[in-house]
């Protein structure tokens, strides 16, 4: 059987696992760091990120997210 080929070019990936990284939580920007790489599970092939942000002292929450929302920070 052929290899099946996807239809989107996959692009470089830009961020890893690790990197700090900024993104839109609600209406304030927040700050965090990659802790996993889900591979491309968005819409059509989307790299998908899990980053571990520090809301404060005491709660930490993880969210994932397509690469396109974080900027490296």
């Amino acid at each position: 059987m052929a290899a099946r080929q996807s239809s989107k070019r996959t692009r470089p990936a830009r961020l890893g696992v690790g990197d700090r990284v900024s993104f839109m939580f609600g209406v304030d920007r927040v700050e965090g760091v990659i802790v996993e790489d889900r591979g491309g599970l968005g819409v059509g092939g989307e790299r998908v990120l899990r980053v571990r942000v520090q809301l404060d002292p005491w709660n930490t929450h993880e969210i994932e997210m397509p690469e396109d929302e974080f900027r490296a920070a």
